[in-house]
């Protein structure tokens, strides 16, 4: 079992969204991980990756980017195929969400659409899990709180006693887009933006 250097793919997902409009929005995406946070792992940590012994290994993504940026830009091409007009604004974990509401309202520009990120890393041995809690608001464009919507949990994709890192590199960007896609197209968010 190869628990080093392994990445996992988050960029050039399509994500499959059910809201269409043409509307401005700016997006960004809060990277407020403990991990980031409090560990000093990099932006671009993704989960674990366990030894036979179970010693864990930093996963990290296979773009080298902060999952924040990649996550970004898939979200923008998913609501940019639904007709909206999406700037990216990146917002460091330094930064509170107060700043981060008020830097996307100046720049005038849309609806700010932010995505928590206040977990989300797996776990491989022999079984894949993954945790995750994402915090999806809307406001309008005047700052103003529209609706948000809340998934957190965690969740086994799977268990292999041969290949645990293929799998998890298999399954990871599978799990990802489920996700993602479960946000956007909640009927909360569905109605904000239609």
């Amino acid at each position: 079992m190869w628990a080093v250097g392994n990445k996992h793919q988050y960029n050039d997902i399509d994500l499959n969204f059910t809201a269409t409009g043409s509307s401005s929005i700016v997006l960004a995406v809060h990277d407020q991980r403990t991990e980031v946070l409090g560990t000093n792992k990099s932006t671009d940590f993704v989960g674990y990756m366990r030894s036979g012994v179970g010693i864990p290994y930093n996963i990290g993504t296979k773009s080298g980017k902060p999952l924040a940026d990649d996550i970004a830009e898939d979200v923008a091409k998913g609501l940019t195929k639904r007709g909206f007009r999406v700037t990216t604004m990146q917002a460091q974990p330094s930064e509170s969400h107060e700043q981060v509401v008020q830097k996307m309202k100046a720049m005038n520009a849309g609806m700010p659409v932010i995505l928590h990120l206040t977990a989300w890393h797996s776990d491989a041995y022999q079984a894949v899990w993954f945790n995750f809690n994402l915090i999806l608001q809307v406001y309008d464009a005047s700052g103003k709180f529209l609706g948000q919507k809340v998934l957190e949990g965690k969740e086994n994709v799977g268990t292999t006693m041969w290949n645990p890192p293929k799998l998890a590199k298999k399954n990871m960007p599978v799990a990802f887009k489920t996700k993602m896609e479960q946000l956007f197209n909640s009927p909360e968010i569905t109605a904000i933006l239609k």
